[in-house]
């Protein structure tokens, strides 16, 4: 059993995208859009006392809010530029937080609990995975993997910075300021370390196309290294990612 003791999973998710707008809520899989799908996930595999929405407060957000009522998943609504404002009321008292990006229909759950029992085997501010040059895995296009820090840090972001780089992008300040923050970083499997030529990232209507044949293969049945083998042995996919990768470079 996963040790989720104070820990509280804020999904993050919004229908203004720029570059797909209503993304969230496109039919991706069996009718059901993205943000539906790992919803569901989430609260089957954590229990939905764990789970919160974190949107914004814009009325085109309401129909991520009614998913939620239906499901009897509890929502914060903030800021839609303050995104660490938006987490800050979303984790409430808990003591713990866990970020989920929901442009990643791939999230890998047996990683998630990986990363749970290695943030708390480890006195730390912020725990994630990185590539073994360095690299924090949030900072690459593979979306399939998330972070956790404690909700005192992303309070220490607040008072520190009105940056809004840092303000959007929640963890940002944690890990560039190493001197500030107490960092475990998780090593990554070998088979998906130095894999800069994947991306699982849902941004664009390419990257819904791509992933949306990608999860109709698999029948929503995800197995990482499957998934990676995959793509591999199909050259015109990667083809595709690589591109998008090449135009939506962090």
């Amino acid at each position: 059993m996963t040790n989720l003791k104070d820990t509280i999973i804020v999904l993050q998710a919004r229908m203004g995208s720029s570059r797909l707008p209503e993304k969230m809520m496109i039919p991706f899989f069996q009718g059901q859009g993205v943000f539906e799908i790992l919803l569901q996930r989430f609260v089957a595999h954590y229990g939905k006392e764990h789970v919160i929405l974190a949107t914004t407060d814009q009325p085109q957000d309401d129909q991520l809010v009614q998913v939620c009522t239906d499901s009897q998943v509890r929502v914060y609504r903030g800021s839609e530029s303050d995104v660490v404002e938006r987490f800050i009321g979303a984790a409430g008292e808990s003591k713990h937080i866990v970020r989920v990006c929901c442009d990643n229909p791939f999230l890998d759950l047996n990683s998630l609990d990986e990363l749970i029992a290695f943030y708390f085997n480890n006195t730390c501010d912020y725990a994630s995975f990185q590539f073994s040059n360095g690299r924090p895995v949030i900072k690459s296009h593979i979306g399939v993997f998330c972070e956790m820090f404690t909700s005192e840090a992303l309070q220490r972001v607040a008072a520190s910075t009105d940056d809004m780089l840092y303000r959007e992008h929640v963890t940002n300040y944690m890990y560039a300021h190493p001197d500030l923050f107490t960092c475990a970083w998780k090593a990554l499997p070998d088979y998906i370390d130095g894999r800069f030529d994947m991306r699982f990232t849902l941004d664009t209507l390419e990257d819904f196309k791509l992933l949306q044949g990608l999860y109709a293969e698999f029948n929503g049945a995800i197995e990482l290294k499957q998934l990676i083998e995959f793509v591999d042995s199909n050259p015109s996919l990667k083809d595709s990612m690589q591109a998008q990768i090449r135009a939506n470079e962090k």
